[in-house]
Formats: C-alpha cells, sequence, structure tokens
C-alpha cells in the first residue's frame, strides 16, 4: 500500500494548484485527494492511504471496512454521488466520514449497501430516499416561516435529483421500485407509493429472518451430533459449540471442555472431590482458573457457566482416571539415543 505523502507530486502533476496538509493521518487531505483527483474516474488499482484510512479506486476505507464509494453518472443528468454507509462505527471512522463529508463537492448519502449488487440491496437503498422525502414533506407542511419552506423544499429538489443520479448511474431505469419511488418523490403518485415499497420489504425481511431462523436451527442439529462425537473423544470441532452448555471430557491428562479450554487433571480430581463434598465455593482456584460463582444449578469457573448436571456425569470418570507418567528428561535422552543406535545399525546392515 502506497502512504498518503508518496502520492503528493501527484496532485501537481494532475494541475490540482493546491497546497494540502503532509502529516501522520491526514484524514482530511487523504478525502480531499480521493474525492477530486482518484474518484470514480480513477484508473489506479493501487491501494494508498494509511493504516487506518486509505482508498482504492472509488471505494475508501476505515481501516480494512469500506465506508464510501462514489458513485459517477455520464447521462444527461451528470454528476457524482457519494454513498457512505449508515452504520455506526468507532469515533476514528464517524471523524474519516465526517472528512468525506467536507471535503465532497457532490450529495453525500448514507445507505445501507454503499456497493449494491442485487435488487433487494437497491431496494432498501430507495427506501432511504423515500422516507427521508416523506419525512421532509411533513416538516415543510409544519414550517411557519418561508425560509423553512424554502429550505425543505430545496432539500426536496436534492432528494429527486440524489435519487436519479443513483437510478442512472445503476441503470434501473426498468427496475419497477425505482420507477415508482421516482414518481413518488416528484409528486406523481401519494404516500400510498412508500407503503407498498414500505411493506414489500418488511415481508422479505420477515421471510429472511425465518429462512436464518430455520438455519441456525440446522446448524445446531449438527453442532449437537458434532459435540457427541467430542465427548465420546473423537477430535472434532463446530463454532457453535459456543452457543451450547458446555461439555467435559477426560482426555489424557486433561480434563477438557467443549469451548476450548483444558485443565490438568490432577487438578480437576481436587475440584471434583471438593464439589462432591459441597465444598467448593468462590474463590477456589482449579489450575490457572478462580471459580467466581456457585449457584443451585451451575459453577462459574473463568469465563465458563458448567451446568451441574454436567459435572455430575463425568464426575466419577474424573476421579477414577488414572494420570498417564509423563518421562522425565533423562528418560527421553535415553529413548532418543537408543533410536538413533538402531538407526545406525539398519543404516550399516543395509549398506
Amino acid at each position: 500500500m502506497y502512504f498518503f505523502n508518496d502520492l503528493i507530486e501527484g496532485v501537481s502533476e494532475r494541475g490540482a494548484g493546491e497546497t494540502m496538509k503532509v502529516g501522520s493521518y491526514d484524514y482530511d487531505g487523504l478525502a480531499h485527494f480521493w474525492v477530486h483527483y482518484y474518484g470514480a474516474k480513477s484508473t489506479a488499482k493501487d491501494r494508498y492511504g494509511y493504516p487506518r484510512m486509505s482508498a482504492n479506486g472509488n471505494v475508501i476505507l476505515s481501516y480494512s471496512t469500506e465506508i464510501a464509494t462514489i458513485v459517477d453518472n455520464d447521462s444527461h443528468y451528470s454528476g457524482k454521488l457519494i454513498l457512505m454507509t449508515d452504520r455506526k462505527y468507532s469515533s476514528t471512522t464517524q471523524k474519516q466520514k465526517s472528512a468525506i463529508r467536507y471535503a465532497a463537492d457532490c450529495p453525500v448519502v448514507e445507505v445501507a449497501h454503499i456497493e449494491p449488487s442485487n435488487i433487494h440491496e437497491h431496494t432498501d437503498n430507495i427506501i432511504r430516499w423515500m422516507q427521508e422525502f416523506k419525512e421532509a414533506k411533513l416538516k415543510m407542511s409544519r414550517a411557519r416561516k418561508e425560509s423553512s419552506r424554502d429550505s425543505w423544499k430545496r432539500r426536496l429538489d436534492n432528494i429527486a435529483y440524489e435519487l436519479e443520479v443513483y437510478g442512472n448511474a445503476f441503470s434501473l431505469r426498468e427496475f419497477e421500485v425505482f420507477v415508482e419511488a421516482l414518481a413518488y418523490v416528484n409528486g406523481v403518485v401519494g404516500d400510498d407509493a412508500f407503503e407498498k415499497i414500505d411493506n414489500s420489504i418488511e415481508e422479505r425481511k420477515e421471510q429472511q429472518r425465518k429462512e436464518e431462523r430455520k438455519r441456525k436451527q440446522k446448524r445446531t442439529k449438527e453442532a449437537q451430533k458434532a459435540l457427541e462425537k467430542w465427548k465420546n473423544g473423537e477430535d472434532v470441532h463446530n463454532q457453535l459449540f459456543r452457543i451450547l452448555d458446555v461439555k467435559l471430557r477426560v482426555k489424557g491428562n486433561y480434563v477438557e471442555t467443549s469451548h476450548g479450554v483444558s485443565v490438568e487433571l490432577r487438578h480437576a480430581q481436587t475440584a471434583v472431590s471438593m464439589y462432591k463434598k459441597g465444598k467448593i465455593k468462590q474463590g477456589v482456584h482449579i489450575d490457572v482458573f478462580d471459580v467466581r460463582n456457585v449457584s443451585d444449578d451451575s459453577i462459574t469457573i473463568g469465563c465458563h457457566v458448567i451446568k451441574k448436571d454436567e459435572i455430575d456425569r463425568v464426575a466419577d470418570e474424573i476421579l477414577n482416571a488414572k494420570v498417564e507418567k509423563i518421562p522425565s528428561l533423562d528418560e527421553l535422552h535415553s529413548q532418543i539415543e537408543t533410536n538413533i543406535n538402531n538407526l545406525m545399525e539398519l543404516t550399516g546392515e543395509l549398506a
């Protein structure tokens, strides 16, 4: 990635004729450079900027997240539009978004999808203009001063312009939702058009929520099956183990949890023995972890909430497990020397 400072010479080559601040994390300078010289018309594909804010062609990023893109339009309506994500991020990203707004020489619109790739994403974006148009029209009707009414009238005109640029840039002239939205913001149809599209979006989102619940149920069942295999000693793992109740197993000289933590068997045996005697309580050390809470049905150890039923299930297995002998360093060295000697003898016989 090129640092912004390295590209300043390119500005003068383009005839900018402006002096821009050069320094560490110059968000304003980078945003200005992106908007005016390396925007949608740029053929450059190299990413440039800083680790916290950078640009690549018509897209600008905060850290590694795309937060804005320039939409250029060569039609009769000309001009360009900056689509900015409507998601809220860190204070650093908010400063970067403000820098883009300040540098912009065209409308900046916050939308759900800055690079829409299907009709659903376009619909989500379009409804944002329709919703703002509806609210602006209501505020204009309630304004008492003529200057306020004029201000809201200008905003209504700008919304219609922005939507026109957006539709032309993405070739949405044949898209029914765009046609209805354009008619709405130009006063050809009433609020019924807004309600119709808004309802269709809500129906689609509800359908998506149902499908997501079905997918989650399916993944959960798969995770439960994998967890049974894990309990039986198989080395399997599933990302959804962490949303299921913690399970325990004895593996060699350790007691492992399904959430990826293990403690030495000897420490686990001491803890289980205390548990059976009713002496386990807050503050007790188990290997490198502490008991944080003891309730009627569970014990919290570190960040693990372990049900007492699960402890009862494996308690006898833990207590009866034998600690496997670990060879000393001398024994390991002796075994290695024996293996080397055997290998040398075998090599000599083959020669």
